[in-house]
């Protein structure tokens, strides 16, 4: 999965400190690669908004979920992590 989008919603807190965020999602796949009513399980470090970022991104993410047989799922919930990397 490719989260270079993400770059547009790097938390203002975070900015200029060289930080990396990680957020772990919880999302509901959909048809067409989307997702819906994600939520924030954990994010590291706590307290720069990456967790916010991460909610308010949630329209980017593309995403496909396959079963053990290799069948494409809908309507299950997934759980992925988003990274923010500083480019600063």
């Amino acid at each position: 999965m490719n989260f270079s989008r993400l770059d547009r919603y790097f938390p203002d807190d975070a900015r200029g400190t060289g930080v990396t965020g990680k957020v772990l999602l919880r999302c509901m796949a959909l048809r067409r690669d989307r997702v819906r009513d994600c939520q924030v399980m954990r994010e590291a470090p706590q307290g720069m908004g990456f967790g916010r970022a991460a909610l308010r991104a949630e329209r980017t993410y593309r995403l496909r979920v396959f079963d053990a047989m290799g069948k494409r799922t809908y309507d299950e919930w997934v759980y992925f992590e988003a990274v923010f990397n500083s480019r600063d």
